[in-house]
């Protein structure tokens, strides 16, 4: 995890559009182009082989609902890499991601911060023993 950061930190994840930001405010659906996010995420997840569950929270820019996909929805390394692409796409600075049978963008556009979604899975899985759920957040908001 460590390491992923690290490598963000440093790692071109968005671009110009080749009209610039006229051409991505008109036509793109975001300012910037972030399709070299795909390519960070290729080269981060190569080899990995995920030992817990995931549940990411995004905005459905369709039907205005939020949705959470887990591993019954992301069954391969591209499932990953196209929800981690639209839990990145803050609206208008970047194009929602097209995928899952939707459009999405980043879920806190909505849901600040959704632990419940995760912590209820955990629930389920244990059979409500509330001793046996470790949860890991990473929190990129302030709120």
């Amino acid at each position: 995890m460590i390491s992923f950061w690290e490598h963000a930190a440093t790692a071109k994840l968005y671009q110009q559009w080749w009209g610039g930001e006229t051409e991505g405010l008109l036509s793109e659906g975001g300012l910037y182009d972030n399709g070299p996010m795909l390519e960070f995420f290729e080269n981060e997840f190569e080899g990995l082989s995920p030992k817990r569950d995931v549940s990411i929270g995004l905005t459905d820019l369709l039907s205005g609902n939020y949705r959470v996909l887990n591993n019954s929805d992301i069954n391969n390394k591209d499932d990953l890499k196209g929800a981690l692409k639209a839990s990145f796409s803050f609206p208008g600075v970047f194009p929602p991601h097209q995928g899952f049978g939707s459009e999405f963008v980043d879920g806190t556009s909505i849901i600040s911060l959704d632990v419940f979604s995760a912590v209820n899975a955990c629930l389920k899985k244990t059979g409500g023993k509330q001793e046996d759920v470790l949860v890991d957040v990473i929190l990129t908001t302030r709120d």
